[in-house]
């Protein structure tokens, strides 16, 4: 029997990669122009010792596999030329890959996360004044910090999506959500 594949898994290093999906309208973006934004994102020439967050991209089509190797064989040769390292992005075959859902705690991060993010940073701004330099300046960055706090409670307690999971009946006998994310 599969183990599910869970955040928490793939953190301990059980080989596997965080991925995003990304479905698009081929007449109105080009897989290309997606590859700008996908490299530009990140250093795709950083080796990681983990699966966990190495650089990859899983094609969807034959022709779409031919353009991915170009575009990546276009920015070695470039790199070359520039005396810099490599693309370490590894392109994969997707028929040779299980996906799994990430648990519902783990998708739209940013999303769900952007009061907590614009909290911590506003505890940092806060930091970095003089102590008491305006009036309330402590009991806001306490007010604040316990809104970070809060806001990562759905996060501490991963045992809340399995419980939504199996109470919607979302749960297949390996213990993974059988669920589809776009559904």
């Amino acid at each position: 029997m599969d183990r599910a594949v869970t955040y928490q898994s793939v953190c301990s290093g059980d080989g596997n990669t965080e991925a995003l999906k990304v479905r698009f309208d081929t007449t109105k973006v080009t897989i290309e122009e997606l590859l700008d934004v996908f490299f530009a994102s990140h250093d795709a020439t950083r080796r990681t010792a983990s699966a966990q967050y190495e650089s990859a991209v899983w094609p969807q089509s034959e022709a779409q596999y031919e353009k991915v190797r170009a575009y990546v064989e276009a920015m070695n040769e470039n790199a070359m030329m520039k005396q810099r390292r490599p693309i370490a992005t590894k392109i994969r075959n997707p028929s040779k890959t299980r996906f799994a859902i990430a648990e519902r705690y783990h998708q739209n991060y940013n999303k769900k996360n952007a009061y907590r993010l614009s909290a911590a940073f506003g505890v940092f701004l806060l930091n970095l004044q003089a102590p008491d330099s305006f009036f309330l300046q402590e009991q806001l960055k306490v007010l604040l910090g316990a809104g970070v706090v809060l806001s990562s409670l759905e996060q501490m307690l991963p045992f809340y999506d399995r419980v939504l999971d199996e109470l919607e009946g979302n749960v297949n006998n390996n213990g993974s959500s059988s669920k589809d994310a776009d559904e």
